[in-house]
């Protein structure tokens, strides 16, 4: 989900993955997709803010996870 100011990511990692080596690996994919499409971006010398926030979900459904990601903000507005 893309929010004005943040991305959700639900993902699958193994119990020996580290939280900032996925986000790495996903921002630094990301940048240079980015920067292919969009080539303006090519002189952006950041596309990803330093900081993120992980959080494990344990025995939870994918679709309640999804249904939090959806609503979340629905008592906010």
């Amino acid at each position: 989900e893309v929010v004005p100011d943040h991305v959700h990511l639900f993902v699958r990692v193994r119990p020996a993955d580290m939280p900032a080596e996925v986000v790495r690996k996903f921002n630094g994919r990301t940048a240079r997709v980015r920067r292919q499409e969009f080539r303006w971006l090519a002189k952006s010398k950041v596309l990803w803010s330093k900081s993120y926030f992980g959080a494990s979900v344990g025995y939870v459904s994918e679709a309640t996870v999804r249904r939090y990601n959806e609503h979340q903000w629905d008592a906010v507005a």
